[in-house]
């Protein structure tokens, strides 16, 4: 028996689904701060009300 990835991650990870939103792919609704340090280059950082910003080298 072959499973998907989401299958999988149900299976290995109970409820863990339930916290990423369906309609915005690599945004979740679970309530955490999430940190982050860019090493090096620039990162686009995409906030819940959808406004983005640019975070570069040490921030």
């Amino acid at each position: 028996m072959c499973l998907g990835h989401f299958e999988e991650a149900a299976l290995k990870f109970p409820g863990l689904l339930d916290s990423f939103d369906p309609e915005h792919a690599g945004m979740h609704t679970s309530q955490t701060v999430d940190i982050g340090i860019v090493l090096e280059g620039t990162v686009e950082l995409e906030l819940d009300d959808g406004a983005t910003t640019s975070l570069v080298r040490g921030q």
